[in-house]
């Protein structure tokens, strides 16, 4: 088989799943061919991030990024960019991330996306307006981007402009019956304004639509630790169900990580 056959076969048993073969086999075999193939890298670099292992995610993606870089300061191609990017932020490398994202969005695949990522990153800086510029351009290639739209109410929320981070939230809730953030940036909103009879109402109609699963939480729990809104994701928790462990190592984390380390501990027994 050629290094493209094995590519193509390695990527069909990623996207399809197989009970007895391994993706992995097949992008190892070619870059045992050519350990600079940036396909092959690519993807060994996305198998090993969506495992968690971001160092050896970091190695894959770097010799991909140099391969498709070496003739072409802007590849045609930016996955491996976009994937390295994100293996810094969960690195916490913020610094590295956002410089190597910037050469991301000039490929119109990935304008929506890089954008977004770049705006979580000027929201955990807490420079609201670059985030909120950021975020205008992320929805104007993609105005279906709900994450994009919730995370708008969030920042109106946060510097004050409450109308405008209940319209927005409400005008997601309306495209989106099943969306949560936005439900959360309502509940978030009215608690600030302490309009009771509201925070009430959209709390119980959060218990009643996501019958206070974690899981469901805790997508939107990740969702603000990404934009550094350690607070908010304590709220969200608070709301959750706490009988799920996870529930309570991240309300130990984020407690922690917003400067409350005596409830961290707390939480962490």
């Amino acid at each position: 088989q050629t290094i493209e056959e094995l590519y193509i076969n390695g990527l069909h048993l990623e996207q399809y799943k197989h009970h007895t073969y391994e993706p992995d086999h097949y992008y190892l075999a070619g870059l045992e061919r050519d350990p600079d193939d940036s396909r092959c890298n690519t993807a060994m670099g996305r198998i090993m991030l969506k495992r968690g292992c971001f160092s050896i995610a970091e190695k894959y993606l770097h010799r991909a990024v140099e391969r498709l870089t070496a003739r072409n300061g802007h590849p045609e191609t930016v996955e491996a960019l976009y994937l390295l990017a994100l293996c810094y932020r969960y690195m916490n490398k913020e610094s590295s991330a956002y410089e190597l994202m910037q050469k991301c969005i000039w490929q119109y695949s990935h304008v929506s996306a890089g954008y977004y990522t770049l705006a979580e990153i000027d929201a955990k800086r807490k420079a609201y307006s670059l985030a909120s510029e950021k975020l205008k351009l992320s929805l104007q290639v993609n105005a279906l981007h709900t994450k994009a739209r919730c995370l708008q109410s969030a920042i109106n929320r946060k510097t004050g402009l409450f109308d405008q981070a209940i319209t927005i939230a409400a005008d997601v809730k309306e495209r989106d019956a099943l969306e949560l953030w936005c439900r959360i940036e309502l509940y978030l909103s009215y608690k600030a304004l302490k309009d009771q009879h509201k925070e009430k109402a959209i709390q119980q109609e959060i218990n009643e639509l996501f019958d206070r699963k974690p899981e469901y939480y805790l997508d939107v729990v990740n969702d603000f630790m990404r934009c550094g809104f350690y607070e908010d994701a304590v709220d969200v928790l608070q709301i959750a169900d706490q009988t799920y462990p996870l529930v309570l190592y991240y309300l130990s984390y984020c407690f922690k990580e917003s400067g409350n380390p005596e409830q961290a501990a707390a939480y962490a027994r």
